[in-house]
């Protein structure tokens, strides 16, 4: 399920000088920016004109990151991956929650067990996404109060991130197959296996809709 925000995204322009302990770039007008390894930006020190650092050395850092037993960087949309499937299972139903109740039985939240070996990811505005390890997309909901990302972006990082099908109730095939998605196949709505807050007096019975990553 995804609903769409502004995007976020930051850029790095300017030259990046390697130094012992960490890096700098010249910002505007020439002012050095240190590298901070806690946020993956630059800034000046007082948190103004931060940029996101370059992929090579996000990726650097969080191998050392991955060593240390700490948590990777934020990616540029503010997304990080979370090992902690009850801290995700939360975020979800917080996400799910925020939405109009119309909208809300279309998101699919698993129980923290079956979310054990799937790669878990959450933006810095509380929106969620998963991929299982056959490469499924779950669980994808954009929190109502999160202005950092948009729904189009959570599908992005998740195909970039190794998602590459999913399945989803009609009234989303305009929003995905705009996303790269082609249904193959479908399969009637069952108001035996109704999800939670589907109401037959007021939402229409979507068959379900299989579509893979083209």
């Amino acid at each position: 399920m995804a609903y769409d925000s502004r995007n976020n995204v930051g850029t790095l322009a300017g030259r990046v000088n390697k130094k012992r302990g960490g890096a700098t770039k010249t910002g505007a007008g020439g002012k050095p920016q240190e590298y901070d390894k806690n946020t993956g930006q630059y800034g000046n020190g007082s948190g103004a004109s931060k940029k996101t650092s370059t992929d090579k050395e996000r990726k650097f850092e969080n191998l050392a990151r991955k060593v240390e037993g700490r948590a990777p960087l934020p990616e540029p949309n503010g997304i990080t991956e979370t090992h902690k499937p009850t801290k995700f299972r939360d975020a979800m139903v917080r996400a799910k929650d925020s939405i109009a109740p119309s909208e809300r039985w279309r998101v699919d939240v698993h129980s923290a067990g079956e979310y054990d070996k799937d790669r878990m990811y959450m933006s810095t505005g509380g929106s969620c996404v998963a991929i299982e390890p056959n490469g499924n997309i779950v669980s994808v909901c954009k929190r109502a109060e999160d202005s950092s990302i948009r729904g189009k972006d959570l599908i992005s990082f998740a195909v970039k991130n190794g998602g590459d099908r999913l399945d989803a109730f009609s009234g989303l095939y305009g929003f995905y197959t705009k996303q790269g998605f082609e249904p193959v196949s479908w399969v009637e709505f069952d108001e035996k296996y109704a999800p939670d807050g589907w109401d037959k007096t007021r939402d229409t019975p979507e068959p379900v809709i299989f579509f893979p990553y083209t």
